[in-house]
């Protein structure tokens, strides 16, 4: 406090008041390149987040204890309600509280 008590300006070491392009240029460099990183990344999230149009849609319910849903009954001919690569879209829901939702053999 002794040593550096003066307050002239320009009496202490490193007070430099002409850092103002480069105080600047620390703060825009830095969030240019933050916000660019965002934007591919949402860019990308928002692109797998969304199902394709031709995708089939089903909804579901949990309720506690069991869980319901419009997926229809496979027909006689077939083995599942989808072909095999077709976009699914399930529209979830709860009644009661927070639940999950697992399907074994979708990996």
């Amino acid at each position: 406090m002794v040593r550096y008590g003066d307050a002239r300006p320009g009496s202490r070491p490193g007070d430099d008041r002409n850092t103002l392009l480069l105080e600047t240029s620390w703060i825009i460099i830095p969030l240019a390149i933050c916000l660019a990183i965002f934007t591919w990344g949402a860019k990308i999230y928002f692109a797998a987040a969304r199902p394709p149009p031709d995708a089939k849609q089903f909804y579901v319910v949990g309720k506690q204890w069991m869980g319901r849903s419009n997926i229809p009954p496979a027909d006689a001919k077939s083995t599942s309600f989808t072909s095999r690569g077709q976009a699914v879209k399930l529209k979830m829901t709860s009644e009661d509280v927070i639940h999950s939702f697992y399907i074994p053999a979708m990996r």
